[in-house]
């Protein structure tokens, strides 16, 4: 009994001596997860214990080897690249499907370094984020940008988030819970009430969307859905919706909003399917558009009249494109209102 007393007492003084030596070999953990002295001051036990902690637990980190053609910075991100191992290339194509990772120290061209692939990191943000919302990769070299889609019980994430936003920001960093896995779902983006379009002759966006890269193919189909309602309380004439792929308008619709002064349109709903559709390449699409909308027909009769329409583009698919839907009053008036109370846009195959 004595001789293991005598044991543990000299094995606790060892280790009260050997403190400072143990104090002194400690320093930082690095890309590979490895235990390195730092030189100068390094870390104490309990220091290295919070970072090795912080470490594991905050984020999970992974070496790949830079291939971007340049030097990295934390924050930066990246994507995986498939044609080397364990690397990452720049691909800054907004909502892109590819697995993202974010640098977690300044990482030369060619060298091997420490990314998060999933937790909670400081991310390189471009344009103003809310608190809440979920965020995507931006066009925007090396930084990810708001989707415009808060995280709620009853909506989906949209196609190309990556994760969601902890804390506000406007530009320069955001903090985020990075998924680990790109959303590549069908819905590519939601939108929720905007401020009415009013008294102007000038054409105008109502809803637009970025395409990705290929989405359309040869054969695929994205499919836009808009709500709302328009007046035309404020003056004769009409309103003209055009549905548009990068630069070409494929559906043209006209509207008539009063038949005769005094016989205006009241506020009254609309609904709009533009169904984009790949026509056998990728640089062929057809559009076929559904569209409810309210018209007055000679007096003072107003009934909601069944569109549907088709048309034609040629543009390169696989080059990110905006489709949009705008609007044009012939007259500007105050009563002359469109105002988009819900949009969403899915990729359909």
């Amino acid at each position: 009994m004595t001789t293991l007393l005598r044991r543990c007492l000299a094995c606790t003084l060892a280790t009260l001596l050997l403190w400072p030596s143990l104090a002194a070999a400690s320093g930082s953990v690095d890309a590979a997860h490895r235990i390195v002295n730092t030189g100068g001051s390094p870390d104490n036990l309990k220091q290295w214990s919070d970072k090795d902690n912080a470490h594991w637990h905050e984020y999970e980190g992974e070496t790949f080897t830079n291939r971007t053609g340049g030097s990295l910075v934390a924050g930066d991100v990246a994507a995986l690249d498939s044609a080397n191992d364990s690397s990452v290339v720049l691909s800054d194509v907004v909502s892109s499907a590819k697995k993202f990772v974010v640098a977690q120290a300044s990482i030369s061209n060619t060298a091997a370094g420490e990314f998060a692939r999933s937790g909670v990191v400081s991310i390189k943000a471009t344009g103003a984020i809310a608190r809440g919302e979920y965020v995507r990769k931006s066009a925007t070299t090396k930084t990810v940008e708001t989707t415009g889609v808060t995280a709620l019980d009853a909506v989906p994430p949209p196609r190309g988030a990556l994760g969601i936003a902890l804390a506000a920001a406007a530009g320069g960093f955001v903090t985020g819970l990075l998924y680990g896995q790109t959303v590549i779902g069908p819905v590519l983006d939601v939108i929720g009430p905007q401020s009415p379009i009013a008294n102007t002759v000038a054409e105008t966006t109502l809803y637009s969307v970025s395409i990705p890269v290929s989405a359309l193919g040869t054969l695929g189909e994205v499919l836009a859905r808009v709500r709302g309602h328009i007046s035309g309380t404020g003056t004769t004439g009409d309103c003209t919706w055009r549905m548009k792929y990068g630069a070409t308008t494929m559906v043209t619709v006209v509207q008539q909003i009063s038949s005769a002064a005094g016989d205006d349109l009241a506020t009254s709903p609309f609904n709009i399917a533009f169904a984009l559709l790949g026509a056998g390449a990728t640089n062929a699409q057809r559009a076929h558009v559904q569209q409810f909308l309210s018209d007055v027909t000679g007096g003072t009769t107003v009934q909601l009249t069944p569109v549907q329409k088709r048309g034609t583009a040629a543009e390169d698919s696989t080059a990110v494109k905006v489709l949009a839907i705008t609007v044009q009053f012939s007259a500007a008036a105050a009563g002359n209102t469109v105002t988009l109370e819900h949009g969403m846009t899915t990729i359909e195959r």
